[in-house]
């Protein structure tokens, strides 16, 4: 008789739970729905399932966490990957801050949405069919009509019977969707990002935005880079929990969303998604599988438009699910509704940087728009950053430093210092150079200061003691630090040169440089134009969009106009390959920081 397994306690941030002895930390995570980030999809290699041990025994840590976690370890912190669960465990796991970045530029939009609602009255029967009189009262008032649904046609059947009012909602076209509950139609936004996934929730009767907010993209648990859930998507079981992840992320944000604003969800009839080629698949229930191999191809090009009761969405079943058009392997419908957010097609020439572990540049010049997926890494999210992090409560966001190079610090959340992530690095380095601690080259070439040191033949500058931190170890950034760092801002460097060079166009031609993403929210530009991360142009030109993939969502929704735009872009933009144009040699030329080498 096969014994029952041992079971153990483990408190995960305060919650109790019960797993079975021996388990996979990472798996515990996995199988209790627990978001965690694993890089490298737990294999040891990356440091990004970082999890603090408040008690309990454990295995001894492995080679990879003794190299990756250093000083760390002796603080309680392990990889959950390599940890086995011995015995009952405390523990605790950051959560990553809500990306509602502030929009600091909103363009006018003309609210035209693609669904109405459409008031009949009360209809008298007659000896038709009452598809046909239906049909009849809609074209008097001067109304297309093409469909209906069978919900809808139930609803207007019942609706004759007792000779109630008729209200119908239906799109520009001609199609009928559903008699709604009140006279108003909600459609909700969303930004489907690979580490999280922001919504909004849009009153398309007027084209307010009535509520938004941010979860953490479930799937991070299998891999917090593209390629990590691309090659979990080769088995059939690996693309299945995946696509459970995202449609349970998507679902629990829709559901927050109507809670917050006292709306039952099945009064959203249209969802519009910015994601990703990969992600966007993955809703769609399309296995992304040829992106993982040479030549990279898209498993589709454009947009799509389903039935949200195809798709298992929590809202209207008949409601319209549209995904803004994919327009290559690695240029998605996020890059579309960065475009829209902008408003860069009004521009003569620009420039529109995405910054992330999965960035992309767009440079439009005259009726051209070029632009091409960057391979920066995830070294500005913190990972094999010695005292990196992401933007989370304790991390340093921003930092300058005085004469005697003591630094000046803003922490999130106000508390003690417990790392720094991407945006206080790009200061830090600025404020390195201009220190002449580090040359351009990115060497330390100065002593004279308690706070540069070197242990075990690296060179460090440390930002903060141990005394005055939150975990009680030293946050430091090593010459090693900076050159992974540097590779970061190079990609993105050579990006934009090769992309103007493609256009025949120099720095003095672009007009105006947007910045898109969460990482532009604290980002300041001078010290990203100090390090190169950012071309030398008037600082009044450089515009922060915020968010742009969700505001591509939004305008996608209450316009029609845009939403015709959205399309031409998907058939307009030129794709460059940076991988066929000797990247790597590039790359390595272009580490000096300066925008001009």
């Amino acid at each position: 008789m096969e014994q029952p397994t041992e079971r153990v306690k483990v408190v995960i941030n305060g919650v109790v739970y019960e797993v079975n002895r021996g388990t996979n930390l990472l798996e515990v995570f996995r199988e209790l729905g627990i978001p965690i980030r694993a890089s490298c999809g737990g294999l040891g290699l990356c440091g990004s399932c970082k999890v603090r041990i408040l008690r309990g025994y454990l295995n001894p840590p492995s080679e990879s966490e003794v190299k990756l976690l250093r000083d760390l370890i002796e603080e309680g912190w392990r990889l959950a990957c390599r940890v086995r669960v011995t015995s009952d465990l405390e523990l605790e796991v950051p959560i990553p801050r809500g990306i509602e970045a502030v929009e600091r530029i909103r363009r006018h939009i003309r609210i035209d949405p693609y669904l109405r609602i459409v008031p009949l009255g009360i209809l008298k029967r007659t000896r038709e069919p009452a598809v046909k009189y239906l049909e009849r009262a809609i074209k008097d008032l001067g109304i297309e009509f093409r469909s209906i649904s069978t919900k809808a046609l139930g609803k207007v059947i019942r609706k004759l019977y007792y000779q109630d009012e008729i209200t119908l909602v239906m799109t520009k076209n001609g199609h009928v969707l559903d008699i709604p509950r009140s006279d108003r139609i909600l459609g909700v936004g969303i930004d489907l990002g690979t580490t999280t996934v922001v919504g909004s929730l849009i009153d398309l009767t007027v084209g307010n935005i009535l509520g938004t907010i941010s979860v953490l993209n479930a799937q991070v648990k299998y891999g917090e880079d593209i390629i990590s859930r691309i090659r979990h998507a080769l088995s059939i079981k690996g693309f299945r929990e995946l696509r459970e992840a995202i449609l349970d992320t998507v679902n629990s944000l829709i559901t927050r969303l109507t809670s917050q604003i006292g709306v039952n969800s099945n009064e959203v009839y249209e969802v519009a998604i910015a994601g990703n080629t990969v992600m966007t698949s993955i809703l769609l229930n399309i296995p992304p599988l040829t992106l993982g191999t040479v030549p990279f191809e898209p498993p589709f090009i454009g947009g799509t438009i389903s039935k949200a009761k195809d798709l298992g969405l929590n809202v209207n079943s008949e409601a319209l699910v549209h995904t803004l058009p994919i327009i290559g392997g690695y240029i998605g419908g996020d890059v579309v509704g960065d475009i829209l957010a902008s408003g860069i097609l009004e521009d003569k020439c620009a420039l529109l940087i995405d910054f992330g572990t999965n960035g992309e540049v767009i440079v439009k010049s005259g009726s051209r728009i070029v632009a091409t997926s960057v391979p920066s890494g995830p070294a500005f999210e913190g990972v094999g950053i010695s005292s990196g992090m992401i933007a989370v409560e304790g991390a340093i966001e921003s930092i300058r430093l005085d004469s005697d190079l003591n630094p000046e610090y803003e922490v999130i959340g106000g508390i003690r210092p417990k790392g720094i992530c991407g945006t206080g690095y790009v200061d830090l380095l600025s404020e390195l150079i201009r220190s002449c601690v580090i040359n351009r080259s990115g060497r330390f070439i100065r002593e004279n200061s308690e706070r540069i040191r070197s242990r075990n033949g690296v060179t460090e500058y440390v930002i903060e003691w141990s005394e005055n931190t939150a975990t009680g170890g030293d946050i430091v950034i090593t010459q090693k630090d900076i050159r992974k760092l540097q590779l970061v801002v190079a990609a993105f460097k050579v990006a934009c040169k090769d992309l103007m060079k493609k256009l025949n166009i120099t720095i003095e031609d672009i007009d105006r440089v947007y910045i898109a993403g969460s990482f532009g929210y604290k980002l300041n530009a001078e010290n990203a134009m100090e390090i190169g991360l950012l071309p030398p142009v008037e600082l009044e030109n450089v515009i922060f969009i915020g968010n742009g993939s969700l505001r591509g969502a939004e305008i996608y929704l209450i316009s029609n106009v845009e939403r015709s735009k959205a399309k031409e872009i998907g058939n307009k933009v030129e794709i460059i390959d940076l991988h066929s144009s000797n990247f790597q040699r590039t790359l390595i030329n272009e580490l000096y920081m300066s925008w001009r080498t």
